[in-house]
């Protein structure tokens, strides 16, 4: 693949959590649409181009790789622990976790202080787009470094698996060419491989997101919601970004807004999709108006491409080690 390809591929998964994010924003809480087309309109409409959690997450995480070279979970947690601004979005369970790292709490028992037996929520899915990018092409590695990342913050097995699943399916999709059709139960299978061994409830979720996939006529968004859900739990939201993206593949817009149109977390599912989405059209492919309304301040869209290119550039340096070798 062309190297050019693959940078637009790493800007496309980290912009496309940030649009994701920011569009579903707005409808957080919201009942699924009444049809998918009907939903397009009224979430263009509110698209107010500020980002949450999921995105302050994402970049700080796609900062301390370009920092560290790879994962280093310690520095990664100090870092989303000092990086944390509440009005955001964070959930409580979160806010209590960092300020328990910031307190002097070990980064291996801090998301055990509000939950004993860990969180299994969305958190750690929402963040890890770079990590999939930046080891799409190490399998291993990506395992590891989407379990020690969801680890901060997320202990529980189904945390963990969550943003394995996540991150498993933007590698799939950065290895691909971008003008592939993915066919859905390859996608899937390339996904089940790459995500190794999680909790069963993830496997059955793939099961239905191909079922979905296949019926006639198609289901609406209520039906999706139902089945995959739209909760702030992992195993019923992850497996729904990716059947939003999988069902309208050949446009990042159509995914996005079908991810926000099942209403419950829908900026986190909005995130997700948005990364895969991104990440196998590349950013080309994220509608050029969305771009220009997203926050540009500090820490803002330009911020977000610059460090993208950073993740991309360090990548090209592990790529050029490797060969050396």
């Amino acid at each position: 693949m062309e190297e050019q390809i693959i940078k637009d591929k790493f800007i496309g998964a980290i912009l496309g959590t940030f649009v994701g994010d920011a569009l579903g924003r707005s409808f957080e809480g919201a009942s699924p649409g009444r049809s998918w087309t009907d939903s397009s309109e009224e979430i263009e409409k509110a698209f107010p181009g500020v980002y949450t959690d999921d995105t302050e997450m994402a970049l700080i995480l796609t900062e301390s790789l370009v920092e560290c070279k790879g994962l280093d979970p310690a520095r990664l947690a100090m870092s989303f622990a000092r990086g944390c601004h509440p009005e955001r979005g964070y959930a409580w369970g979160a806010i209590r976790c960092l300020e328990a790292i910031r307190q002097g709490v070990a980064w291996e028992q801090a998301s055990q202080v509000v939950f004993p037996d860990g969180s299994f929520g969305n958190g750690a899915a929402m963040r890890v787009a770079p990590v999939g990018v930046f080891f799409h092409d190490d399998l291993s590695q990506l395992r590891k470094a989407a379990r020690e990342q969801a680890l901060i913050t997320h202990c529980h097995p189904s945390g963990v698996g969550g943003a394995i699943l996540q991150a498993a399916a933007v590698a799939v999709a950065a290895r691909a060419e971008p003008r592939e059709r993915p066919q859905g139960e390859i996608f899937i299978e390339a996904v089940r491989e790459a995500m190794g061994d999680i909790p069963e409830v993830y496997f059955r979720a793939l099961d239905e997101v191909e079922a979905l996939l296949s019926s006639d006529p198609e289901p609406a968004p209520a039906e999706v919601a139902t089945v995959l859900g739209h909760e702030v739990t992992a195993p019923r939201s992850v497996p729904a970004a990716l059947y939003a993206f999988l069902r309208s593949f050949f446009s990042f817009r159509e995914a996005v807004i079908g991810a926000v149109a099942l209403g419950g977390d829908a900026d986190t599912i909005g995130a997700m999709a948005g990364a895969i989405a991104g990440a196998y059209r590349g950013v080309s492919a994220i509608p050029e108006q969305w771009r220009e309304r997203l926050e540009n301040g500090e820490r803002g869209r330009d911020f977000a491409v610059t460090l993208a290119v950073s993740l991309f550039d360090q990548w090209k340096h592990r790529q050029e080690k490797k060969n050396t070798l």
